[in-house]
């Protein structure tokens, strides 16, 4: 059996990065998401494919680590596979190279399926068909801060309006638009080489988020958003520099 992993090649634009010329958090998770879903279809359980069962793939929490910056207008090549579910947890690696074969992003993301009508978390784990692969990511999920749920000690900083550019093919905030909300308010002045962001309640048109910020002793920026509609924490997030 074919075994589950597959590598993408595609070439970076300018809109890929930020003003000192650093990849845009919203680039690398675009790429991820690109390439996820892609690989998803070829596997047998893509988007389409789901929704002949009326399932849906939903991503719980993504985090990744910069090891070397690529190039503008350079190639790079996305490798992804999955790993072998745990209980409703389907989990999916991703390493970026650049043409030379050097190592410049890794990744981690979290998955869950759902029954869409229902909204229920799916417990099938038969959705892959071919052999995983053996390769280890050096990412876990088990930080203490993006745990915390206190608004108390956090700074407001603004309140973010989602607008029809802001959605994905399922009507909810696009998980890759949110790495926008957290450069916006990084240090303009720090490289963000680690970012990690749970994704707790979606999103819609026309709702706003109340976005609020915590700069940690070490350094590290810890991020947190609350819907100003339903008051329930949209996501979490935490940058390291």
């Amino acid at each position: 059996m074919k075994t589950l992993v597959n590598k993408y090649n595609f070439l970076l634009s300018t809109n890929d990065f930020d003003y000192k010329d650093n990849l845009r958090p919203i680039a690398i998770l675009n790429y991820f998401q690109t390439v996820s879903g892609m690989h998803a279809s070829e596997i047998g359980c893509g988007y389409e494919e789901f929704k002949k069962r009326d399932f849906a793939w939903v991503l719980v929490k993504i985090k990744y680590k910069v090891y070397s910056q690529a190039k503008l207008d350079s190639e790079i090549v996305v490798k992804t596979w999955p790993k072998e579910p745990r209980r409703v947890e389907h989990d999916r690696c991703y390493n970026i190279f650049d043409k030379d074969n050097n190592l410049l992003v890794e990744g981690l993301s979290r998955w869950c399926v759902i029954d869409i009508n229902t909204r229920r978390i799916s417990r099938e784990k038969d959705f892959y068909e071919g052999v995983f692969l053996e390769e280890e990511t050096n990412l876990i999920f088990d930080n203490e801060i993006i745990k915390n749920n206190d608004f108390s000690s956090m700074e407001y900083v603004y309140d973010y309006k989602i607008s029809l550019s802001d959605l994905d093919h399922n009507g909810h905030m696009n998980n890759t638009k949110y790495g926008d909300i957290i450069l916006n308010i990084s240090d303009k002045d720090k490289f963000i080489k680690e970012f990690e962001i749970n994704y707790i309640n979606e999103s819609f048109i026309n709702q706003s988020l109340e976005i609020y910020k915590l700069d940690l002793e070490n350094g590290d920026l810890f991020v947190m958003a609350l819907n100003k509609e339903t008051k329930q924490i949209a996501f979490k997030a935490l940058i390291k520099y």
